[in-house]
């Protein structure tokens, strides 16, 4: 796959003549990829053929609108070189959007070899076929016979990612069954748990001391509360004695 690194420039340096031959070849590779677009038995291969000769030339950026309009003391001119720039040129001069320009091209890349065309492991797919294997590993391109429609390789993909979604899942529990383990650990060793102490301690595991602290003060008020309430109902259930000063105790 072609690496279009978008937020990496550089430049290029021409001086005033090599800046004009350059042009001249830059309007000769824009003609040849008109012409794979629109030629008797234009080939999508060939198109993406072109669209790759005309990235990897760096012309591209001999645009007007991409020449810096200042000199550098040598007297050179700089260009504004990035997969940016060369996006916009062909959004420009073919009206191709950049998915469609990188597919083109990362076809020809992946599958192709170069002027022979498709490599002969890939000849018998369609190019709709290629468009779908683009983002596959070569491992998992493997499962894709030529003879799969393009609906039972979308189903391939989608089952590759939902399983993709399970392992990362997995995952996730792992590494927090992992963490709780090591904190685990680490709270029976820095609080100094008793040994064999089970769940007794072991439920504070993870407590922050502000939470354990707030929970003892809880417990308190709620005794204290209860301690209240059992004093009322002594109070109440106490034998009550008459004006003589003797006990009734009917």
């Amino acid at each position: 796959m072609i690496d279009f690194r978008e937020d990496h420039i550089t430049y290029r340096n021409f001086t005033a003549e090599e800046l004009a031959e350059e042009r001249g070849y830059y309007a000769q590779l824009i003609t040849e990829v008109k012409r794979a677009m629109s030629g008797i038995g234009a080939s999508k291969y060939a198109l993406g053929l072109e669209l790759k000769r005309l990235y990897e030339s760096d012309v591209y950026c001999t645009d007007p609108g991409w020449v810096s309009p200042c000199k550098s003391d040598d007297g050179t001119i700089s260009c504004y070189l990035c997969s940016y720039v060369f996006f916009r040129e062909c959004e420009k001069n073919f009206d191709l959007d950049k998915s469609q320009v990188s597919r083109y091209m990362n076809i020809v890349d992946e599958f192709g070899d170069g002027e022979n065309g498709l490599k002969q492991e890939w000849s018998a797919y369609s190019w709709s076929q290629l468009v779908e294997l683009l983002p596959l590993t070569p491992e998992e391109r493997k499962e894709i016979t030529p003879e799969m429609t393009i609906k039972a390789i979308r189903a391939y993909k989608e089952k590759l990612v939902a399983t993709s979604q399970q392992e990362k899942s997995s995952g996730k529990a792992d590494e927090k069954a992992v963490a709780t383990s090591q904190q685990k650990d680490y709270w029976i060793k820095s609080v100094n748990f008793p040994a064999n102490s089970g769940m007794q301690y072991l439920r504070f595991i993870g407590c922050s001391v502000k939470y354990v602290c707030d929970q003892v003060l809880q417990a308190e008020a709620k005794i204290a509360e209860l301690k209240q309430k059992l004093a009322d109902l002594e109070a109440l259930s106490a034998p009550k004695s008459d004006e003589s000063g003797e006990i009734n105790y009917q």
